[in-house]
């Protein structure tokens, strides 16, 4: 069942809130920085914690811009109740080609955002190919977003064959 279009515009304010509005209401000194902070972060957490409508999740998982800021990705990759398609498009979207072409661990990785990344990458393969999930009624076929020529091509990590098949609903 589509989501209505009030639900949408409550998830759109957390996404919001939590992302580039806030930071650009900071930058004007029109709001108590911490305080808000605080409040979009729990009301966020809370929202990807107790949420049990798959489609609510997708939703806020397509329009999260992520820009460094991979904690609500955790925190919606942890949910019992994300949709099998929902997880795929979060994996595909983290391009995982050019993460796992030359690294096998989120271990190897210095740079404190792209570790974060590899981990939602790991979570999320480890979810599909162990079915971790309750449904896959979330469309999403990840032919558009692989890039390189031979699927099989060798890379420190491959990509399980799983993650290359659609999810069709």
């Amino acid at each position: 069942m589509p989501l209505s279009e009030k639900r949408q515009e409550e998830i759109m304010r957390l996404v919001h809130e939590g992302g580039d509005e806030l930071t650009a209401a900071i930058a004007r000194g029109k709001i108590e920085t911490d305080k808000h902070l605080e409040k979009i972060h729990r009301e966020i957490a809370d929202f990807l914690k107790t949420c049990t409508n798959p489609e609510e999740l997708d939703f806020f998982a397509e329009n999260w811009a992520r820009d460094g800021r991979e904690k609500p990705i955790h925190q919606l990759i942890a949910n019992p109740h994300v949709d099998a398609g929902t997880l795929l498009r979060v994996f595909w979207l983290s391009d995982p080609e050019y993460f796992y072409e030359t690294t096998c661990s989120a271990s190897e990785i210095d740079d404190e955002s792209e570790r974060d990344i590899f981990v939602t990458l790991e979570t999320i393969e480890r979810r599909i190919t162990q079915s971790e999930y309750k449904t896959a009624s979330i469309r999403f076929d990840p032919k558009v977003w692989i890039t390189m020529r031979d699927p099989r091509a060798e890379f420190a990590r491959p990509i399980p064959e799983v993650m290359f098949q659609p999810i069709t609903g």
